[in-house]
């Protein structure tokens, strides 16, 4: 058997003779590897070593140099190192096997291997050719694998977004190798991403440098990195170095219709944060000129004619972008937010629907000024405490949040008023106030104590001292309650009293039109001393209703039964309506107003004539004053009459001014004066005869602090 396989051995390695020994493998190799076949030589001199391994020695650098030889330098390396390391090696032996160590290394592509050994041959046998071009050789493959590495790590931060990272190592491959033009262009792309960090960190002068690098490293990117720049630039609030940056893009001949386009959205825009809408306006007017189906164009102006509060043009823009693309969010958002404007909550929350699916941080804070606007300040606060949470819209979420909490932070209200009239009535007041909210807002109490002081001619003096408790609850998105209890102890010349008496109203909110009141009271017939001496009181009961059918229109109406405790009776009633002709800052409104009431017969005690009407021209203006300050003006013309016979010209009129102490404090000063010749006339013996005109004038200061 033994024989059988060398033959079939040999015959495979075309070997004519049978070999019989260790020995004759071994010269067999030699002499193939001599006709330059050093796979068979290899395959001998293994089986030379596996028949005789005590010789494995003599041959293992032949059949180390024949693995080399062959292609299969990897496994030679080895068996050089084993020569190397045997003790009973010729040195000469282990010499040649370090060079041909070195050139294995090489040829198996250990590059980081062979470069050190090569170089160290090299310098023992500075006149080896071979060795000097191998060690050329390796030295620029290994520089190429390493410069490779580099690129490779470099795009690897690159395209993980390590923009930071990436800016140096690909800073360095393209000081290497400027002409490589896929390594500029990402090492620009680098720059720019690491810019975007910088911006977003309001570090802007770093985020400008990295910008203009950019730039610089490609150049054909020029425009697209000029215009990153001016976006951040304004994201940042500098608006005046966006405009620079927009205005010298805009300039660029080479600048193509497309980022022309976008270059003028960004300059809108710029006006449009920086308080310049009518220039914002202008440029979007002149880009849906050219492509009146801009969206972007028609977002944008939609957006600044919002926040003009010209919601109805608004609204426009918006649905012109949903018609042709119904899923646009920010034409969703746009749209929401007119109808907000317009006073529609309800009608809003339905149109947002779709993104609130979505859990749009946009929409959701939207929704909560919806639900703020409502009376469900639980719900609103929710919404925003949900999308603070996900680490969306942090700073809007917040700035919210506190506005509510500032809401719903105790507050006193101190209030001095002093009235008199022209039938000598006087009235002092003085009153403090508490309340406390609770439930995220749905529920308040408050505590109030109040000292009035009736002075008169013709009147008895009177004290009042009152102790009251208000409440009011909402219960859901359309019910609320009201409701106030007053303590009341009354010193006069005929000795003290007490009494109790309340006001209460529940209110339903039918929808974002029609708001109803039902309204019960117990109080004191008519704000004269006479009624309080008399304990004359009426028992109120009434409904109302408040039409708003768009921000700049709005009505309201109630009508009262009232049964007083003399046996008398009064059904009274009023009616007005008002419309807003100036918007803006200051605002404008006029209206007009009916009221009046009738009495089953006149009394001594309080003004009670058989009947009153009166029909009068409203105006209502306010707006901001320099310093903080804001005014308020509220005035009313028109004509009255009194049964019997009493009838003119009645007209009231009243201004204050406010200020914000702190966001915990404000003061408002007020004075008014009415007047009215309907009341010239005898209403009861106590009243007498006037000559003039019945005049009242107040002046009031109200102090609120918040803690």
């Amino acid at each position: 058997m033994r024989a059988i396989l060398l033959f079939l051995i040999f015959i495979s390695l075309g070997v004519p003779a049978i070999a019989q020994s260790a020995e004759e493998f071994a010269a067999r190799a030699r002499q193939l590897a001599s006709q330059g076949r050093p796979d068979d030589a290899a395959r001998l001199f293994r089986r030379a070593i596996e028949i005789s391994p005590r010789k494995r020695d003599d041959w293992l650098s032949e059949y180390a140099d024949q693995l080399a030889y062959s292609g299969a330098a990897e496994a030679a390396v080895p068996l050089y190192r084993e020569v190397m390391n045997a003790p009973l090696q010729p040195e000469e032996k282990r010499e040649s096997a370090r060079r041909r160590l070195a050139l294995a290394l090489f040829w198996s592509w250990n590059l980081e291997e062979a470069v050190p050994a090569l170089r160290a041959v090299a310098e023992d046998y500075p006149d080896d050719v071979d060795l000097r071009e191998a060690l050329n050789r390796a030295t620029t493959a290994l520089a190429d694998v390493e410069a490779g590495a580099k690129r490779l790590a470099g795009f690897e931060m690159l395209w993980k977004g390590d923009y930071l990272a990436a800016v140096p190592a690909l800073r360095q491959l393209v000081e290497e190798r400027p002409a490589d033009a896929e390594l500029r262009s990402g090492f620009a792309d680098a720059l720019a991403g690491a810019a975007r960090v910088r911006a977003e960190e309001k570090d802007f002068k770093q985020a400008v440098a990295l910008f203009d690098e950019a730039a610089q490293v490609d150049p054909a990117r020029a425009d697209q990195f000029a215009r990153q720049e001016a976006e951040f630039l304004l994201n940042g609030g500098l608006w005046n170095d966006a405009e620079t940056r927009f205005r010298e893009l805009l300039e660029r001949p080479e600048l193509s219709e497309e980022d022309r386009r976008g270059t003028l959205l960004g300059l809108a825009r710029t006006y449009a944060w920086s308080g310049r809408p009518d220039e914002a306006v202008s440029i979007y007017d002149t880009l849906l000129a050219k492509d009146p189906d801009f969206a972007s164009g028609l977002v944008g102006r939609g957006q600044v004619l919002a926040d003009l509060g010209n919601y109805r043009r608004s609204r426009e823009d918006f649905l012109r972008v949903l018609s042709v693309e119904p899923e646009n969010a920010d034409a969703i958002r746009g749209r929401a937010r007119t109808t907000l404007g317009l006073q529609r909550p309800r009608e809003m929350l339905l149109q947002l629907a779709p993104l609130l699916e979505e859990q749009d941080p946009a929409a959701r804070l939207l929704a909560a000024r919806a639900f703020h606007s409502m009376g469900r300040p639980d719900l609103a606060a929710d919404l925003a405490r949900t999308v603070v949470a996900q680490g969306e819209a942090v700073e809007e979420g917040t700035t919210f949040l506190e506005t509510i909490w500032l809401e719903q932070t105790p507050l006193i209200t101190l209030d001095i008023a002093h009235a008199w009239q022209s039938d000598g009535l006087r009235i002092t007041t003085l009153r403090g106030r508490q309340t406390t909210m609770f439930e995220d807002g749905l529920t308040s109490f408050s505590l109030e104590t109040a000292l009035i002081r009736y002075r008169g001619n013709n009147f008895p003096d009177v004290n009042q001292a009152s102790l009251r408790f208000s409440g009011s609850r909402r219960f859901n998105d359309a019910f609320e309650a009201r409701g106030t209890l007053f303590l009341n102890i009354q010193d006069s010349r005929e000795g003290r009293s007490r009494s109790t008496t309340f006001d209460t109203e529940i209110g339903f909110n039918q929808n974002d039109i029609w708001r109803y009141g039902l309204h019960l009271s117990r109080r004191y017939a008519g704000d004269t001393s006479r009624a309080i001496v008399e304990r004359i009181f009426a028992n109120d009961f009434g409904i109302s209703a408040r039409f708003s059918s768009s921000p700049e229109m709005r009505a309201a109406g109630r009508m009262m039964w009232s049964s007083l405790s003399d046996g008398n009776r009064r059904l009274s009633f009023e009616a007005n309506a008002s419309r807003q002709v100036l918007a803006g800052d200051h605002q404008v409104w006029l209206g007009a107003e009916l009221r009046g009431f009738t009495y089953d017969r006149t009394s001594d005690f309080y003004w009670s004539p058989s009947s009153n009407a009166n029909v009068l021209g409203t105006m209502q203006a306010f707006g901001p004053l320099p310093r903080g300050w804001r005014y308020g003006l509220n005035g009313s013309l028109g004509y009255s009459r009194s049964a019997p016979d009493n009838q003119g010209v009645t007209y009231g009129i009243r201004g204050q001014i406010s200020r914000e102490i702190s966001k915990k404090g404000s003061i408002a000063l007020s004075i008014s004066h009415t007047s009215s010749l309907a009341r010239t006339g005898e209403a009861g013996e106590g009243f007498g005869t006037l000559k003039s005109a019945w005049n009242r004038s107040e002046i009031g200061v109200v102090l609120q602090l918040r803690f």
